[in-house]
């Protein structure tokens, strides 16, 4: 019985180390920020004329600096510039890559998708006493105090609505 394989991002990891791309797959990370973590460890090998590292190791290298350990400089403080700018730059090329690769939603497209959701959301309720009354049957003071209550959600969505303007 052989080693465990393990198949991943179109990668096969079978424990005899890993490229910087499949790392990369592996922790959904840039490739340039993986290689930046790892840069300290010894290639065990190569797979198709590519470095491969130790698993572990590398995995280890990859998230030391994303979990509390006193042996990282995390205080920006205490960093050197050198520190802060490798840390900065890792961590922009990580929201650029989430970003291509729809991990992440910018925000103008966020505010201008709440906008439209709470524009139909005000129009509907406006009806909604008128539907209710002659739906269900709610007579006239029925009627009014639902009417109340949505015209105040109705006040709020628009107070707090977010123009896409």
């Amino acid at each position: 019985m052989g080693k465990p394989k393990l198949e991943f991002g179109g990668y096969v990891f079978d424990g005899n180390g890993a490229s910087i791309s499949m790392l990369s797959a592996l922790t959904s990370k840039d490739r340039t920020t993986v290689r930046k973590r790892i840069l300290g460890l010894k290639a065990i090998g190569t797979k198709k004329n590519h470095p491969t590292y130790n698993t572990q190791e590398a995995l280890q290298a990859i998230y030391k600096a994303e979990f509390i350990d006193p042996a990282i400089k995390q205080d920006s403080e205490t960093q050197t510039v050198t520190e802060q700018k490798a840390y900065y730059d890792a961590k922009i090329l990580q929201l650029n890559y989430e970003t291509r690769v729809s991990g992440l939603i910018p925000a103008d497209v966020c505010r201008k998708s709440l906008a439209n959701y709470s524009r139909v959301v005000i129009s509907t309720l406006k009806d909604f006493p008128d539907l209710l009354e002659a739906k269900a049957g709610l007579n006239t003071k029925q009627k009014e105090v639902v009417a109340s209550s949505i015209q105040s959600i109705r006040d709020i969505l628009e107070k707090n609505i977010i123009d896409d303007k």
